[in-house]
């Protein structure tokens, strides 16, 4: 079993590590890894495209599930949804491996940074209240459609989850490029 309330410790930790890379300079915020790939801010717009994908499916999932009088803290991982975290979620400081990206959630090479910031900010705290209000929800029948379509679906807080374990990916992803071009 695991707990909707780790997952909104998660969710308020990764967003105090995004905010500290909103105290670095523009110029490494944008700066190209040697490695190649996607710079600091890309990678942060990079989850609010994820957010803009997921965050309206959520709402959806959580509408439709019946209300609680009690909360429901503990939720299970299907098959699938057990595959789709662990083939994201880093292991051991280290992400398992790389990973080709939608397309769609590709973001662009030209960025507003204060503006980045304010989305994520606002993406993360919009959230963390999604998971707060799954707990007082029968969040087990709520289904959300994965950005794979409807082959992969995810029970509510498995979603959560997912979520979360690809933003840590990105998290080590952030601090590796960090460590790249200082």
């Amino acid at each position: 079993m695991f707990s909707l309330a780790e997952l909104i410790d998660r969710s308020n930790s990764h967003k105090l590590a995004i905010e500290e890379y909103r105290n670095l300079d523009g110029s490494l915020l944008v700066a190209e890894p040697s490695s190649g790939g996607w710079n600091l801010l890309q990678v942060i717009e990079h989850l609010n495209l994820i957010y803009a994908l997921y965050l309206p499916n959520i709402g959806n999932a959580i509408d439709s599930c019946p209300d609680r009088s009690e909360p429901l803290d503990e939720y299970k991982r299907t098959i699938s949804g057990k595959m789709m975290i662990g083939g994201v979620k880093p292991r051991k400081g280290k992400r398992k491996m790389r990973m080709r990206t939608f397309k769609f959630f590709t973001p662009a090479n030209e960025l507003e940074i204060d503006d980045v910031f304010r989305r994520f900010a606002d993406n993360q705290t919009y959230f963390s209240n999604q998971i707060r209000e799954a707990r007082m929800k029968d969040h087990r029948k709520g289904k959300v459609v994965s950005a794979l379509g409807p082959v992969i679906t995810f029970q509510l807080g498995e979603c959560f989850d997912f979520l979360l374990a690809h933003e840590e990916r990105h998290l080590l992803q952030m601090k590796e490029i960090l460590e790249n071009i200082k």
